[in-house]
């Protein structure tokens, strides 16, 4: 089975391979397995997944790296969750508490997709709702507005919207991987922890597609 994993950069892939992708290229980890570095925010992600799903045709994608938690009871920093459905926020009109979201507008941002799409779990992994943003939260205020537009939201990322609507749109399975470096709204990195986060991702990348 011919399997793409995608991270966002340079740093989550230095923890996984020995060896870096050239720019907007991917390297074959084993046969029939790809990884590519997505880049950083959603449009990179989703430019860089829909160009590496039409070079590789991969069957299964997964992407993995960092992120920040909303719920640290359920995913405290340090620990792996996996995704088990992605919705955006950001996208749409307006800024803070007076942000229209693309569903609110009455607009899907993909053409025939949802507004919220469900991902492969990850086998033994706790299972997590995923909110990928346009930028990360910049205060607890933010973090806090975002989980009331998003209730239920336990993790923070910049990727897996785009990844997913790319996967969706080519009718790919896709399997999300992140490890908790901090909590979401706090820009403070003497409390990050992204050392740990990384290790526990690359000791946890087999279950990935396993």
């Amino acid at each position: 089975m011919r399997e793409l994993l995608l991270v966002p950069t340079a740093l989550e892939a230095r923890a996984l391979v020995a060896e870096l992708p050239r720019e907007r290229e991917a390297i074959p980890l084993a046969e029939d397995r790809w990884l590519a570095i997505c880049g950083f925010g959603l449009a990179a992600a989703g430019a860089v997944a829909a160009r590496q799903i039409a070079r590789l045709a991969p069957e299964r994608i997964g992407l993995c790296g960092i992120a920040g938690s909303h719920d640290l009871d359920r995913a405290p920093v340090g620990s792996l969750v996996g995704g088990d459905r992605v919705r955006s926020w950001g996208i749409g009109a307006g800024q803070g508490g007076a942000h229209l979201d693309a569903e609110t507008i009455g607009i899907p941002e993909a053409p025939g997709l949802a507004f919220e799409l469900a991902l492969d779990p990850v086998p033994g992994m706790p299972a997590a709702s995923i909110v990928s943003v346009a930028a990360a939260s910049g205060d607890a205020e933010e973090a806090r507005l975002l989980r009331t537009r998003r209730p239920g939201v336990v993790v923070e990322d910049m990727e897996t919207w785009a990844v997913a609507l790319a996967a969706a749109d080519a009718g790919i399975p896709l399997r999300v991987l992140r490890a908790i470096s901090n909590a979401a709204g706090d820009r403070d990195q003497a409390h990050w922890r992204i050392g740990a986060a990384l290790a526990a991702l690359r000791r946890a990348l087999p279950r990935l597609f396993a």
